[in-house]
């Protein structure tokens, strides 16, 4: 009897197990991932600030995508497409390139974004939380950050100081449609895809 109720709670222990696996090849399988580079882009693409201006950054998805399998999806179908509600979401660092030709993190606060369209926050550790809100055909976000200091900068993603890779994830959807993430950099990003600028 012993061994019985050992060998019981063995079988239990693997089916959970077994099932806790199934849910996260689900979550895998229910993530449509694509790469669009044309979606976050600075006003005019400039790249030569001075002191005290501001820098512009706008968030354009357009609901009509083409994933890399050059399928055509509705990113509506996949958050029931609510206007002022449905949401795409990624964030961004502004770096600095310091005097020893390595880069740190810009600390930013509220005060120093100007949320325009969309919703546009800090979140702590250096990132700027970019929330792109469904309008009735596109996901649109737009905010502008003021440059209160002279150097070269970088805006990129999380990883580009760790990886030198400044890619962005932009991610969306509900669990019950699916999941999607567009990979992106901002468009004329430099080969490591981060956009430079220079402050004078």
């Amino acid at each position: 009897m012993k061994y019985y109720k050992l060998f019981s709670f063995f079988t239990v222990i693997v089916l959970c197990f077994t099932n806790m696996q199934c849910d996260d090849d689900d979550f895998n399988g229910n993530t449509i991932r694509f790469t669009n580079n044309n979606v976050v882009q600075i006003e005019n693409n400039t790249t030569v600030f001075n002191v005290n201006d501001i820098i512009t950054i706008e968030t354009t998805i357009n609901n009509n995508q083409t994933t890399d399998n050059n399928t055509d999806i509705l990113l509506s179908d996949y958050d029931y497409g609510e206007v002022g509600q449905s949401f795409y979401i990624n964030t961004l660092k502004l770096y600095k390139l310091t005097a020893f030709g390595t880069l740190t993190e810009i600390p930013l606060t509220n005060d120093n974004i100007q949320s325009i369209e969309g919703e546009t926050t800090t979140t702590g550790f250096e990132r700027i939380e970019v929330k792109s809100v469904f309008n009735g055909s596109t996901y649109k976000n737009r905010f502008s950050i003021m440059l209160l200091e002279p150097g070269t900068f970088y805006l990129a993603g999380d990883s580009f100081k760790s990886h030198n890779d400044g890619k962005l994830s932009i991610t969306g959807g509900v669990y019950s449609l699916n999941y999607v993430e567009i990979n992106s950099t901002i468009v004329n990003a430099n080969e490591n895809g981060a956009y430079e600028f220079v402050v004078n």
